[in-house]
């Protein structure tokens, strides 16, 4: 009998020899690890779970042919939400935005505010600016940004160096001279100088210095535009300048000077009512005698005097040169402004102006309306400090610079 031959059994394949073979590779070999070194495994590394199904847990035989590189990475967070140790990633990434957010906000108002978002010829966008803008840096270039576009409408910018003294609250003095030089400077004999005046007054040297100054530093003519009030010292002031603009609501007044808020002839004029009450009754003229004796400085009397003279001199000074209308003259029309008026508040309207100073005062010019413009601005844009900020403003400078707000005194 011949004896069959018996075939060879086959090796059997798992899923990683077949592999192996396709690849065309050996199989790795997973080298034994050296006493006293832990593996990747028992570093903590993160393991899969293993599946419900049984069958289909890898063998272990497979594992150890695994390369330490191929090591399952561990499981990104479920989207449900965030993990315990950090509560609340996305409110702290929105505190963390808070700050850019808000200066993007500050920025869109500082935009806004350079008069682009602001109409502020309407009264209730210019309140709206006063009230939304919190950066003055903003709000000045805002109001800047109006004035001068007032001032190229009008056409006036060419043709002077435009200036702007207006006081609602304080007093002319001699730190306004100083704010005024700078730009006039710029002037310096190459245009004329248009000041828009609003002021009660102050002291009598340094209107008289500004006036001087601002005609000396002006091409031709110095040009002073009173839409509203321009008294005591501001009166001064414009007679150096020549022309004076004034409307319907202008106003000057005596330039006699104050001292203790009353005026310095108050003293001789209280002595020729004394004067007259001892004529009419000559037997009070001892009881009179005691009482001056007593009560009355003398040098007072001396001090109060030469200031009024002063004030006169001055004047004569601004008027010197010029043509009036018959039968004034320079000294007559200084001592006019000076003794003539028995109250220091006294109106000196336009039409008395022009019967006083003649060609010098000019009405309905392109200068007495853009002086109407911007003090109608300003005067708005003083109250919407008042009632929204509790701040006051003023102007003393020229065009883009002498704008100074400041809280309101209790």
């Amino acid at each position: 009998m011949t004896a069959s031959k018996k075939e060879p059994v086959k090796a059997k394949k798992t899923r990683k020899d077949t592999g192996a073979e396709k690849a065309g590779q050996e199989e790795p070999v997973k080298a034994k690890p050296a006493p006293g070194k832990r593996t990747a495994s028992s570093r903590g590394g993160k393991k899969d779970k293993a599946p419900a199904d049984a069958s289909k847990a890898r063998p272990k035989e497979e594992e150890a042919l695994l390369p330490a590189e191929e090591e399952t990475p561990p499981p990104e967070p479920l989207e449900e939400g965030p993990e315990p140790s950090d509560p609340a990633p996305d409110a702290r990434r929105a505190g963390e935005d808070l700050p850019k957010k808000a200066s993007k906000a500050s920025r869109k108002k500082r935009r806004r505010a350079a008069s682009k978002g602001y109409d502020l010829s309407d009264p209730e966008e210019l309140c709206a600016l006063v009230a939304e803008c919190e950066d003055e840096k903003a709000l000045k270039e805002a109001i800047f940004s109006h004035v001068k576009r007032l001032a190229a409408a009008s056409g006036l910018d060419g043709r002077y160096r435009i200036l702007i003294l207006h006081e609602e609250q304080r007093l002319i003095r001699r730190p306004h001279a100083n704010l005024l030089l700078a730009p006039a400077r710029e002037a310096a004999g190459q245009k004329d100088i248009l000041l828009i005046l609003h002021s009660s007054g102050g002291q009598i040297e340094a209107a008289y210095l500004i006036s001087r100054m601002l005609k000396r530093l002006s091409k031709n003519r110095f040009i002073c535009a009173a839409p509203r009030r321009a008294k005591s010292a501001a009166t001064l002031l414009c007679l150096g300048a020549d022309e004076i603009h004034m409307g319907i609501l202008s106003e000057l007044g005596p330039i006699d000077p104050q001292i203790g808020g009353y005026p310095v002839t108050w003293l001789s004029n209280a002595m020729d009512v004394l004067a007259k009450i001892a004529s009419q009754f000559p037997d009070s003229a001892d009881m009179l005698a005691k009482f001056l004796s007593t009560s009355l400085n003398l040098k007072s009397l001396g001090y109060f005097g030469r200031v009024n003279e002063s004030a006169a001199t001055y004047a004569e000074r601004l008027l010197s040169g010029k043509t009036f209308p018959r039968p004034q003259t320079v000294k007559s029309l200084a001592d006019h402004f000076v003794n003539h008026y028995t109250d220091h508040s006294f109106v000196i309207d336009s039409e008395e102006a022009a019967a006083l100073l003649g060609s010098m005062v000019k009405t309905d010019s392109q200068e007495l309306a853009l002086a109407e413009e911007v003090y109608s601005f300003l005067d708005q844009l003083d109250q919407a400090l008042d009632a929204l900020q509790d701040k006051t403003m003023s102007w003393v400078g020229d065009l883009t610079t002498g704008l100074t707000l400041r809280s309101r005194p209790g």
